[in-house]
This record gives C-alpha cells, structure tokens and sequence, in this order.
C-alpha cells in the first residue's frame, strides 16, 4: 500500500514539471527610434525617447506615450485626450495571476488632473485574433473609479501584450471609444540581425599623418545601443544616442595613431547584448608637416635668408670700411711723405739761394775791379 502511494506520489511529482516549466511568461522590450507601431489611425513611429517614455507620433497631430514598463502615459488625437500621471501600472515580467494597485492621477480634455486608484491584473494568456493576425497574447486589466464621493463609476481598459512581436496589439473598453482598435500590421524590424560596416578606412591602409577619421554604421532591428572604438587594446571612444536606441546608428570618429602599425578594433552592440566586431589594420609611417608646419618652416627659411643677406651686407660694409681706413692711413703716409720730401727740397733750395748770395761768396770767387 505505501509502495502504491509512493509511485503516485512521484507520478504527480514528474507530470507537474513540465506543467511549471510551460508557465508563459514575458520579458519587458526595448524600443529603438524608428520602430513602428500600426493601429488603423495610420503608422505611430517612435520618434523620440525622453526621461525612459516612448514617443510615438502618428498623422493628424496623433501622439501615443507609454513608458519603458508600456504602461500607458498619454493617447491624444484630434478630438480626444486621455493621460495618467505618472502611468497606468504595470510590472514585468508578465506571468498570468501577477497583480497590484497605485495611487495616480488622470485627465481627459473635460477635467483637470484627478486623483484614482488603479487596480491591474495580468488575467489570461491567450489566442487573439486581430487584423495583423493571431497571436499568443498576455491580457491586461485596469479598472478605477472616477467621478465625485457618491457618484463614483468605475471605468475599464484592456490591452493584449503578444511576446511574439513584442508589442501591445489590441486595446479595448467599454468606457473610452478611442481606446478600442487593434493593430492591422506588424513591422518587425527585430528580424534584421546586427551589422557593422566600416566605410573608412580600408584595411592595411598606410598613413603620413598621426590624424584620421574613422567613418561606418551598426544597424539592427533590436536597435544599436552603442558602438566603442580600441586603438593597439585601448578604447579611446564611444558613441550611443542619448535619445535611446536606434535601428541605425551612424557614426564619424576622429582618432589618432601611434607611428608604426595600428590595430583598430570596432564593436556595435545591441539593446540584447548581442556584439559583432570589425578589424582594421593600419600604419602610420611618420607624421609629415602639416599646413601650419609648412608655413612655419617657409617663414623660418625666408628669416634665415633675410639674416643671411644682412650678414653679407654687414661683412661687405665691415669690409669697405677697413678697406677706407687703410685708404685713409696710406693717404697719410703719402702726405707725410711729401710733406719731408717738399721740406728737404725747400732746404737745399734756401741752402743755394744762401750760397748765391754776393756776399757769401768766397773771395776768390768775387769779381775784381778792373
């Protein structure tokens, strides 16, 4: 007998496994700018993400406001307006039975903010069938009242979350017409794997300049969360949008090489952790002048010149002038010269002029009277 219960026991025990580990169960997504969104008001398209809420814009002055937990912020359209402040509540991961309640505010274009309870419960997983097709969806319900103490109503909203697109596909309730469409097409730009292309510059490509641009895309249909460049193991960038994700990511990044033989190494990864690299090999051979370089080195050749002339000038004048002294001192001599040539003349001649003289002539010389 104990052994009959025993084998039930275990029975019970291994055909309750696989009941538990089929549990649905759904993680929250991320939104990358450019995803898309189709009710049949026409294409929403994520325009912008600011402080974690998704901002999808559609024709007709139509905004859409969820945040990073999907819960609804805002849907506004021509004629209607519906927002909660902070957000209707939701919590992931989805598992049906999952529940709780908040304290928030509302406001349609007929009043101002006013404060509710929100109660929510995931209540199902199941079949939907919507213009865009049939899916496996969680089914969300939100349910408070509103109106004055006494004459409180209560109001409802649905909405059916499928894990399989990642997006909310259907809302309903019975109290707010604008919130009853479901999605008629599904853009899954999720299906587009990562990729990473390098359009400068080529590999094994050789430089005589330390400066280059480094220029490429990442694109993936989960959305680019960053790229990062390494230089020889090093990271010297990275880029992301502040805005959050994006499907394509383009990107230009000034870096500077070591002379001799670069390895550079680029990585994208997505919003799922996936990563996909790119390798370039490069050499700089030697940093060549630049513009300003080359204008420096012209100007400091045209002074060197300039110098060199006013040294010449200045040996050539240095050069005149000895030149002109020793014209001068030669001169001097020259005169000095004739000046005691002219005095030994102007002697001998004083001299014979003495010696003429009648009355210095000797006796024997002087005429006898006849």
């Amino acid at each position: 007998m104990q052994l009959l219960s025993l084998i039930a026991a275990l029975s019970v025990l291994l055909f309750s496994v696989p009941t538990l580990a089929q549990t649905p169960r759904a993680e929250r997504p991320t939104y990358a700018i450019g995803d898309k969104w189709i009710p049949p008001s026409g294409v929403f398209e994520l325009i912008r993400i600011e402080n974690d809420i998704y901002i999808f814009s559609g024709e007709g002055r139509r905004e859409i406001r969820l945040n990073k937990d999907l819960g609804l912020v805002k849907a506004e359209g021509p004629t209607g307006l519906l927002e909660f402040h902070p957000s209707l509540p939701l919590e992931w991961p989805l598992e049906v039975g999952k529940k709780g309640s908040r304290q928030i505010e509302w406001q349609t274009l007929q009043s101002g903010f006013n404060r509710i309870y929100v109660n929510w419960e995931v209540e199902s997983y199941e079949d939907v069938q919507v213009p865009a097709g049939s899916f496996k969806a969680f089914k969300i319900h939100y349910s408070f009242q509103v109106g004055p103490p006494g004459a409180r109503q209560w109001r409802e909203i649905f909405f059916w979350y499928a894990p399989e697109v990642k997006q909310i596909i259907k809302f309903a309730s019975p109290n707010f017409k604008g919130m009853n469409w479901a999605v008629v097409a599904i853009d899954r730009p999720e299906m587009a794997p990562l990729d990473l292309a390098l359009r400068e510059p080529k590999d094994q490509a050789r430089f005589d300049r330390e400066s280059i641009v480094l220029a490429g895309k990442a694109t993936s249909g989960k959305g680019v969360a960053r790229v990062t460049v390494a230089v020889n193991g090093t990271e010297v960038a990275s880029r992301g949008e502040r805005s959050g994700p994006r499907n394509e990511l383009l990107f230009e990044v000034p870096l500077k090489l070591n002379e001799g033989r670069n390895v550079l190494i680029v990585t994208a990864l997505d919003t799922k952790g996936e990563a996909r690299q790119e390798a370039r090999t490069l050499f700089y051979e030697g940093r060549g002048p630049s513009a300003s370089e080359q204008a420096l080195k012209k100007q400091l050749e045209e002074e060197r010149k300039k110098a060199a002339e006013i040294a010449l000038k200045a040996e050539q004048e240095k050069k005149r002038l000895e030149e002109l002294a020793q014209k001068r001192l030669d001169e001097g001599w020259t005169r000095k010269r004739k000046r005691r040539s002219s005095w030994r003349v102007s002697i001998r001649r004083r001299e014979q002029r003495r010696k003429s003289w009648p009355g210095n002539k000797k006796r024997s010389e002087r005429k006898q009277p006849r």
